[in-house]
């Protein structure tokens, strides 16, 4: 049990101070628990009935919690309480239950349970630090508990008080109901001073009123939970100064807030209101019923269901055989670990970094200068090899090692603290360099700890000597940090092999990694590179690497410890060199004895040894471990400087790298620079990097004994100086370090306050990565009670397409924003642009009803809001007005929104902006103006976010489709095939429509109908992952048009003909259902053609008759099109007209429907959209270039253009 997790219980070290709780604590009751064989007793939590130990069993070796109830507890209550765990030890066993291990009395009569420790916490705690569970995790935990509430039932034993704080997690991750019995002691829900319990959040309404709890309660509090675990609050969570009355009368009265909201599917959904109605009869009559319910939900998703575990035999009879529970068996099928942690999400408020999603090119120039490269920004140095205060000495025995390694992959260098690992690093990377081979250097720091970090980093190495590999891939990092890096590695792999020239990486200090996402990016590195790709890392440590496997491969040298140790013969040289004194063979033998060859000490030693008459005394003294060494040597340094060289060096010690102005905050010296350059130059552990001459750096060892002796005899001051070094890197826009000195200041508000000030611009330069990983360091409880914080996680996760992490989000901000005054100006701005957040998640899912209602008031505002809102707002005013057919209203809105566009530092927005304007034109057949926006919506993407960024690939697409209808089919290739690198799941659903259809058609244009069905694959998993039945629709038409087989996916999610009136709905809905029309065209006219009921996709579709034929549906669906002014799609659907005509013979009218579409196709010189009609249309085109005078202009009939005809047949 870990009560630390308890909403009621507190910190000991708060407990103790408050003199309201004293009665909780008997005197002596730590001997009293030893006595018992409980010892090392540690107050770990407090509660309204008592103090929770951790304590050591010393019987039996083990960690337990011991709660020791509290004396305040009348005598009535302590038999009831005992009475309830002793029922409690009869379920001992059951895999979701605690179990309790001991039941008894101290000697001054204290009762006491002894329960298992439980070190991961509690659900509640889980929730509360990482955010809520998947809808998967928190159904399995739903069926485990079912499990457990119910065998308490059959032991006749009523939980009452079932919620997240009383589930702990076992060490192996089971969730364990605990605290049965508590809610049965009198005082239910009433404040006294040292008294609180109950839940009322989880609580039945009807045991609110003051009915009796009954097992359906229990099914109650479980459904409230599962609310809890999926959303992050309770369903009738407490508002900020709501009363409780307040709170009862909501619980009793108000509907059950829609989970669909949450993106839960609606079985799921459905379940939980179930378990939740307000009426006790409507509930399941059980747990065991509940579970089976939640168990049928897991079945109908594709998941094997997890199992109850109960007790064989069901209920004992009562009056029975009170251990007949004790003595009973579980029975269940265990399917594995719950849930150890949350789901594997976008960044919202407490990100998962850990985990590695599973993982064609197109040529691309380099990064423009209006681009953030490097990620998070970095100091040049961190890309240079370190440069020493003055010529290291060689050491070519260890060269030798490396230089007949031949083209093996890996070199690793390993030792510990000052053996010189970088040093033989640096003369080695000067050896390549001087053969020729391309070296990149990456110096690791705490940042690279983050699978994203550590690749954008040793991306950004490899560019500083290889500008042509890896461009724009760190971009793709910043704008989708959550799935990019299996593209980023394989991109980089090939694009380094397709080069035929060798990169060798060095990777400096590779001890630093810890994040097992990090370690699998080097893996695959390793595992999947070329010889081309070879990598020289050091550290302190083999850790971390996959040396087996590189071994066995024979791709792996090693240079160790002991290797790295110097010989006397190098000990005697560094000597000479160095010290500026003569020492005989026994002096540099003791020496090198004394320091067993470590060449850090080596270093110190000539330091210390600088001008020494006698050095015979320094030497004697020279014994120990090689700690004690370092900092007697160290210390002989400090002494001889003076005070104000001393005070300067601890002062900028806390910088990883300093320069002038940097070390003047920092000392508040007007001296700094004059101070800087004696220290360089009387070799005071400071070199300054010939790349960035304006920085230096401080040997790693020196600056952390500087920092620790500072920290002994200056307890605080260090805090004092990261709160200097934050304000430095903040007025320098450098937030990521900036952030990190405030935390290490422990400096909360201020960490809080630079995110704060800083984050919009990081979503606006697209460095969504370095915000959320910034973000990730605060304490969930900073991040999620600051309104713009909020707004700026909102917005990443928006710009992500993160629903759920967004409207968490944005559901938190509203009610902060809610209880704010109206006439608030600040509260009424962040209104604006979270309703402009709100709607923006609205459209990326793809509904527009209700949309230029939220935005209203934000176009109202222009001038008062920021840009990036207004443009984002005129965005998705001109998407809906497109999706409503009013295309010079889209078009006229973009003209207006052009000046904040311009304005707004977010480069999205003038490239939707142009997309828009494009769009608009293409819907109006004004190809000329259209083209012209698509282009100029690409150029401006490539110039402003760079050639792989995500506003690239979405002009891209659209660029695509116009290219493709003029028939350029390489260059359509080449621009479909870009927006699908990593397909960019920003803004409206149009953008992935021409992605994966249009691209898949191009490529079964081409001859390639394996890659074009993958292509549609690929984006019916994303229509059912997202549910977007018009991207599902339109996927399910192309693969009849193509005639591949059904899917099962976009078969599930495509309504049934007919079911939707398609003239009563507007927006996207009307465009989806025009989709799903065309999809059912599609199949009647599949069936017609292969005369097989395999592309009927069920039964839901009647043959061809005449009550429900193709053309029928095609004829209805042209009339509706031309009926709203919307010549390109009016243009799409005659084709389709023309195409059903010709299959059920009506020739005639066909060519009548087709003729005036010829002319205008050839107007535009689109043969692409004549050439995909069908088979019935490009028979009637030959018949008319054969068999009709075509460009004579006869009476009555239109002039064919015979020349377009002849070049497209």
């Amino acid at each position: 049990m870990n009560p630390d997790s308890r909403p009621e219980q507190v910190r000991a070290d708060t407990a103790r101070a408050d003199s309201a709780t004293q009665g909780y604590l008997p005197v002596g009751i730590v001997d009293e628990l030893e006595a018992m064989g409980l010892l090392e007793a540690e107050e770990i939590g407090r509660g309204g009935f008592g103090v929770v130990y951790r304590c050591t069993q010393r019987a039996l070796d083990r960690v337990v919690a011991v709660k020791v109830l509290s004396s305040e507890i009348d005598e009535e209550s302590r038999e009831r309480f005992l009475r309830e765990e002793q029922a409690m030890g009869r379920l001992s066993g059951h895999p979701n239950i605690v179990d309790i291990l001991q039941v008894d009395v101290t000697p001054s009569g204290q009762p006491f349970i002894v329960m298992p420790y439980a070190t991961h916490g509690s659900l509640e705690r889980l929730v509360r630090e990482h955010g809520p569970l998947s809808w998967s995790d928190s159904v399995r935990v739903g069926v485990k508990l079912a499990g457990a509430i119910e065998t308490a039932h059959r032991a006749h034993v009523l939980h009452r008080d079932v919620k997240p704080a009383n589930v702990l997690l076992s060490r192996y991750g089971e969730p364990q109901l605990t605290d049965f019995g508590i809610a049965r002691i009198p005082g239910g829900f009433r404040t006294s001073t040292s008294l609180i319990t109950g839940s009322p959040a989880f609580t039945a309404p009807e045991v609110l009123k003051g009915d009796e709890a009954t097992v359906r309660s229990d099914v109650y509090g479980l459904g409230s939970t599962m609310f809890a675990l999926l959303t992050g609050h309770a369903a009738y969570e407490r508002q900020v100064g709501e009363k409780i009355v307040s709170q009862f009368l909501r619980i009793t009265g108000e509907p059950l807030p829609d989970l669909r909201e949450h993106e839960i599917p609606a079985d799921v959904a459905a379940a939980i209101e179930t378990a939740m109605a307000t009426d006790p009869r409507d509930r399941p009559a059980s747990a065991v019923e509940f579970g089976e319910l939640l168990r049928s939900v897991q079945s109908q998703h594709g998941q094997l269901p997890d199992e109850m575990a109960l007790l064989e035999g069901g209920a004992p009879e009562p009056g029975g055989d009170t251990d007949s529970a004790a003595t009973g068996t579980f029975s269940s099928i265990r399917t594995g670990t719950v849930v150890t942690s949350p789901r594997n999400r976008s960044i919202s408020f407490s990100p998962q970094t850990g985990t590695l999603a599973p993982g064609t090119t197109i040529s691309s120039g380099s990064t423009p200068s209006g681009t953030t490269s490097t990620l998070p920004p970095t100091a040049v140095t961190k890309f240079r090899p370190p440069t020493p205060a003055r010529e290291p000495i060689p050491r070519p025995r260890l060269l030798e090692p490396l230089r007949t390694a031949g083209q093996r992959r890996l070199a690793v260098i390993h030792a510990p603290a000052g053996f010189g690992k970088s040093t033989l690093a640096v003369q080695w990377c000067a050896e390549l360099t001087d053969r020729g081979v391309a070296v990149a250097w990456i110096g690791i720091d705490s940042d690279d700890d983050n699978e994203v970090w550590l690749l954008a980093h040793m991306i950004a190495a490899i560019r500083k000597v290889r500008p042509e590999i890896g461009a724009g891939l760190e971009q793709v990092l910043e704008e989708r940090p959550a799935d990019a890096v299996p593209f980023a590695i394989s991109t980089l792999i090939d694009e380094v092999h397709a080069s035929g020239s060798t990169v060798v990486v060095v990777v400096d200090d590779w001890h630093r990694i810890t994040d097992a996402g990090a370690h699998r990016v080097m893996d695959a590195l390793l595992d999947n590179g070329c010889h081309h790709l070879r990598f020289v890392i050091t550290s302190r440590e083999r850790s971390g690497l996959p040396l087996s496997r590189m071994q066995v491969a024979d791709e792996l040298v090693e240079i160790g410890s002991s290797m790295m140790r110097l010989t006397e013969a190098e000990t005697q040289q560094i000597l000479f060199d160095r010290a500026a004194c003569d020492l005989n063979a026994r002096q540099v033998e003791q020496i090198h004895t004394a320091t067993d060859g470590w060449p850090a000490a080596i270093q110190l030693v000539c330091l210390t040894l600088r001008g020494e008459p006698e050095p015979d005394q320094l030497i004697s003294r020279l014994s120990g471990d090689s700690k004690a060494i370092r900092e007697y040597l160290a210390e002989n340094v400090l002494e001889s400087l003076q005070p104000r060289m001393f005070e300067f060096l601890s002062a900028v010690a806390v910088a990883e790298r300093v320069n002038v102005s940097l070390a003047a905050a920092l000392t508040d010296d007007p001296n700094a620079a004059q101070l800087l350059e004696q220290a360089e130059e009387r070799e005071l552990f400071l070199h300054r990097d010939d790349s960035d001459p304006d920085w230096l750096r401080m040997q790693p060892m020196f600056a952390e004994h500087l920092r620790a002796r500072l920290d002994r005899t200056r307890p605080g001051e260090r805090k004092v100086l990261h709160r200097k070094a934050a304000r430095w890197f903040a007025e320098h826009q450098l937030i990521r370090q900036s952030v990190d000195h405030a935390l290490a200041a422990t400096d909360l508000k201020l960490a809080v306050e630079l995110i704060e000030n800083g984050g919009m611009d990081l979503i606006d330069k697209s460095r969504l990565a370095t915000l959320f990983g910034t973000v990730s360091k605060l304490p969930v409880q900073q991040v999620t009670s600051r309104s713009k914080l909020l707004m700026t996680l909102a917005r990443a996760n928006v710009n992500l397409q993160q629903s759920g992490a967004a409207r968490t989000a944005l559901g938190r901000l509203s009610s902060m924003l809610a209880r704010s005054a109206p006439d608030d100006t600040e509260a009424v701005r962040q209104r604006c642009q979270a309703a402009v957040l709100a709607a923006a998640d609205q459209v990326a899912r793809d509904r527009t009803e209700g949309v230029l209602e939220r935005i209203t008031d934000c176009l109202q505002l222009a001038d008062d809001l920021p840009a990036w809102t207004v443009s984002t707002a005129a965005n998705l005013a001109s998407f809906v007005r497109l999706c409503e057919f009013d295309f010079d209203g889209a078009r006229e809105m973009q003209e207006w929104a052009g000046t904040y566009h311009a304005r707004s530092a977010d480069p999205l927005g003038a490239v939707f902006g142009l997309c828009g304007q494009g769009a608009a034109a293409y819907e109006q057949l004004d190809i000329p103006a259209a083209t012209k926006a698509f282009e100029l919506a690409w150029q401006t993407a490539r110039d402003r976010s760079g050639p792989r960024s995500h506003a690239v690939r979405v002009a891209a697409a659209l660029l695509g489709e116009i290219t493709y209808r003029r028939g350029d089919l390489e260059a359509a290739e080449r621009l479909l095939d870009q927006s699908h690198e990593l397909v960019a799941r920003i803004g409206p659903v149009d953008f992935l429509i021409t992605t994966f259809v249009i691209g898949a058609r191009v490529k079964a244009v081409r001859g390639d109908l394996e890659t074009a069905a993958t292509r549609l694959d690929e984006g019916a998993r994303i229509a059912g992952e997202r549910k977007l039945t018009r991207l599902a629709a339109h996927i399910r038409a192309e693969r009849l048009h193509l005639g591949l087989p059904p899917d099962q996916i976009t078969a599930g999610l495509v309504t049934e003909p007919m079911v939707r009136p398609l003239r009563h709905v507007t927006g996207t809905a009307a465009l989806t259902a025009e989709a799903e029309e065309i999809a059912t065209i599609r199949v009647l006219l599949a069936r017609h053609y292969r005369g097989s009921d395999a592309y009927a996709y069920a039964d839901d579709i009647a043959p061809l008759g005449t009550d429900d034929t193709a053309v029928k549906r095609a004829r209805a669906l042209h009339g509706r099109i031309r009926e709203q002014h919307r010549p390109r799609a009016e243009l799409d659907a005659a084709l389709l007209l023309a195409e059903c005509l010709s299959a059920s013979g009506w020739l005639g009218e066909s060519i009548s429907i087709l003729t005036p579409v010829v002319i205008k196709c050839a107007e535009l010189n689109w043969p692409r959209p004549l050439l995909d009609s069908g088979p019935g249309v490009l028979g009637i085109l030959r018949t008319l270039r054969h068999e009709m005078p075509l460009g004579t202009g006869g009476y009555e009939a239109p002039e064919l253009p015979r020349q377009f005809l002849d070049s497209l047949l």
